[in-house]
């Protein structure tokens, strides 16, 4: 969810947690500085305030391990999440800033992994694939990326966002993954921002060592 300030908001979100539950949190833009607290009950925060969107998690006993950076073209906040008897998976909250071009290289550097990837936020790229009205250069560098490394889009059918003053929508932020099979995604008005929050439902493939069935009991 791209916040656009989370100061004034932190009752919004602690309810939207009780309601949702979402196993992750990612924010972009929550315009915090390293003293500002933000703790909620049962989640663990993985933060980048000068880019401005921690990650959060629900917690488990797996820890994750935690890597944030920037650059001119994204700046994002990434966990590495290890899961019992399962393949790593990177999950990055991405912000992309409206200005410049983006950098393949940058999105290599995302998806280059050979563990599943996850990356969600605010990309700042347009496309019909899975935005109305106009688009621009990022949305073609983007979709081109997902369709020629084989990766997978996840957005809303819904606009994501809506600019003050205008009748024009848009959706720019979704979900990219890598090595899962499918997942949803729907465009939440939930919360105060020019963003709507996406909430993206993916399915995760986990080997669990169940006890043996050492007794049946049947009731005809």
């Amino acid at each position: 969810w791209n916040a656009a300030g989370i100061k004034n908001k932190i009752n919004q979100l602690k309810y939207f947690l009780l309601d949702w539950k979402p196993d992750i949190l990612a924010l972009q833009e929550t315009h915090l500085n390293p003293g500002d607290r933000l703790k909620f009950p049962n989640y663990s925060s993985y933060r980048g305030d000068r880019q401005t969107h921690p990650l959060r998690r629900w917690n488990s006993n797996s820890h994750p391990k935690f890597n944030r950076s920037s650059s001119t073209t994204f700046e994002n906040t990434t966990i590495e999440l290890h899961l019992p008897d399962s393949t790593p998976i990177t999950i990055s909250s991405i912000y992309r800033p409206p200005h410049g071009s983006i950098s393949t290289l940058e999105l290599n550097n995302i998806f280059n992994s050979n563990s599943k990837c996850i990356a969600v936020g605010d990309f700042n790229a347009k496309h019909r694939a899975w935005s109305s009205g106009t688009w621009n250069s990022n949305g073609n560098i983007i979709h081109d990326y997902i369709r020629n490394n084989n990766l997978i889009l996840l957005a809303p059918c819904e606009p994501t966002h809506f600019p003050n003053h205008s009748n024009n929508p848009s959706t720019l932020d979704f979900g990219i993954l890598k090595n899962f099979s499918s997942g949803d995604a729907n465009s939440i008005n939930a919360l105060s921002s020019d963003h709507n929050s996406v909430f993206f439902e993916i399915e995760i493939d986990i080997n669990v060592n169940l006890p043996a069935i050492s007794k049946i009991i049947k009731n005809d």
